[in-house]
This record gives structure tokens, C-alpha cells and sequence, in this order.
């Protein structure tokens, strides 16, 4: 009980609850971090994330911290950045997070935060999507699956997000995360024409394979997927 009483009043400590998860996220922003580690620190991460929808007063201790006023926002922001670098089990942690609380956050916290969560998982198919050969693809130890993609992870986390939100909401976060993607290509190459170009065509090919919201609705989740697939910037 004695043990308990500390804990809990550690956590009732100005910034104590926040201390805990910004070391946390500090553990999963190490560059390629333990696998064990990793997978230890986002189990914390997901408790973490339960105690703040149950107590969405935990929020108010990260007042003027980060110029950020929700802890779960911030929580989101922090893991989306982690998982846009380029170390694999990095991106692994941060898929994994999502994975599972996207399985119990409510359907507004997820579409609050909806941009964060999609754009790591499709900047991962995206990045795989410019190298086709085997060699070019990323793999990492999943357990009871062996080795698989991060492409495959990723489009994963994408189907329970999905399955939470919607089909339509989904298409708008990747229409917008692609913008992002290519606005990004777009001062790395110097090329304008070229990306409007390439905006044109994507915009052009949403609206064949989507049609109206109506039809996106009524995509099955195999035909959603095939169709995440093929968005090739």
C-alpha cells in the first residue's frame, strides 16, 4: 500500500507524470534502440496513453510546456516526429504505439490527432514505394511473424485506423499527408512544375479510383488497401 501511496503521489507531482513519459519518448528516439527496450518502453507508452483518456484532467500538468496545453496531443506529435527518421526499429516502436491505441483512443482523439498518426505510415510506403527491388525494402523482427517490411507494418496500422474512422476520413489525412510529401520533394528538388505535375496526377487518380465520399464509404478494406499501395509519389 506504502508503495502504491508513493507512486500515486509522484504522479500527482507537478510534472511527474509528464517526466515519465517525455523519458519514455526520449528512450524511443534513441537512434536504432534495443528492440527489448523499445518494445518494453512503448508497452509503458500505452498504459500511459489509457491513464490520460481515462483522466483527461493528467492533461493540465503540461501547462506551458512545449507550448503544448494537451498531454495526449503532445504525446502523438512527439511519436508521428520519431517515426518519420530513418532508423527501423525506431519506426517499428512508433508503429506498434499506434497500432494499439488506435484500438481504444475514441474516434474524435483519433481524428484530433489524425494527421500525426497517418503520416509516418505513409511516408513508410512511400519511401518504399521509390525502390521496388527486394534489396530496397526494410525488415524487421516481428514476433510470430518473423521478419516483415515496414511497408507491411505500416499498411497494417493503417487498416485498424481505418476500421476506427472510416474510409473517408483515412483518404482525406493521406490526400493531405502526400501534399505535405511533395511539397517536401518539391524544395529538395528545385522542380515546381514537376510536383504540380505530379499533384495534378494524384489528384486526378484520388478522384477515379474514389469517384465521391459515398464510394470511398463503400470500399472494401481489400480494395482500400490495394489502393494505398499504388499511391506512388
Amino acid at each position: 500500500v506504502e508503495s502504491n501511496s508513493k507512486k500515486t503521489n509522484f504522479i500527482r507531482t507537478k510534472n511527474g507524470f509528464f517526466r515519465l513519459i517525455s523519458n519514455s519518448v526520449k528512450q524511443i528516439d534513441k537512434p536504432n534502440v534495443n528492440s527489448d527496450l523499445a518494445e518494453q518502453t512503448v508497452k509503458n507508452l500505452i498504459w500511459a496513453t489509457k491513464a490520460i483518456e481515462g483522466n483527461r484532467n493528467l492533461s493540465v500538468i503540461l501547462k506551458h510546456v512545449e507550448n503544448e496545453s494537451d498531454l495526449l496531443v503532445w504525446l502523438i506529435k512527439k511519436m508521428s516526429m520519431i517515426g518519420r527518421k530513418k532508423y527501423a526499429e525506431n519506426k517499428k516502436a512508433v508503429f506498434d504505439y499506434f497500432a494499439s491505441v488506435c484500438q481504444f483512443l475514441s474516434k474524435d482523439i483519433i481524428l484530433k490527432n489524425l494527421l500525426n498518426i497517418v503520416y509516418p505510415m505513409r511516408m513508410a510506403v512511400w519511401e518504399e514505394s521509390k525502390n521496388q527491388t527486394e534489396s530496397g525494402k526494410i525488415y524487421v523482427k516481428v514476433e510470430g511473424k518473423g521478419n516483415v517490411s515496414l511497408n507491411e507494418l505500416a499498411l497494417d496500422v493503417l487498416d485498424t485506423v481505418e476500421d476506427r474512422v472510416g474510409s473517408v476520413f483515412l483518404l482525406e489525412a493521406i490526400t493531405k499527408v502526400n501534399d505535405k510529401l511533395l511539397a517536401k520533394k518539391d524544395g529538395a528538388t528545385s522542380s515546381r512544375d514537376k510536383t504540380k505535375s505530379s499533384k495534378d496526377s494524384f489528384s486526378n487518380s484520388v478522384k477515379g479510383a474514389v469517384g465521391s465520399k459515398r464510394k470511398a464509404a463503400r470500399m472494401s478494406k481489400k480494395k482500400m488497401k490495394k489502393f494505398k499501395e499504388d499511391w506512388e509519389l
